[in-house]
């Protein structure tokens, strides 16, 4: 941000609440059943299928990693 800043470019006040809230549910759920289903599986071994099929078991586990993850509290292992 301080690059930025420098340059006088800077994130309107009325979108950085935008970019710093929590993501929701409906957004998470929207990204993943927009996703191609049959791509390669990732590092954890599951293709984007599975988390489209079982999202609604799922989901709230998914929301949390991620919405963790984005605030610095949760790390990915190697």
């Amino acid at each position: 941000m301080d690059r930025m800043d420098k340059r006088g470019r800077q994130i309107p006040t009325t979108l950085k609440g935008d970019l710093e809230r929590p993501f929701s549910e409906e957004e998470i759920l929207r990204v993943v059943q927009g996703l191609e289903g049959d791509k390669a599986p990732g590092p954890d071994g599951f293709g984007m299928q599975f988390y489209q099929r079982f999202l609604s078991i799922i989901g709230a586990d998914i929301l949390e990693m991620i919405n963790d993850f984005y605030a610095g509290g949760y790390q990915l292992g190697r």
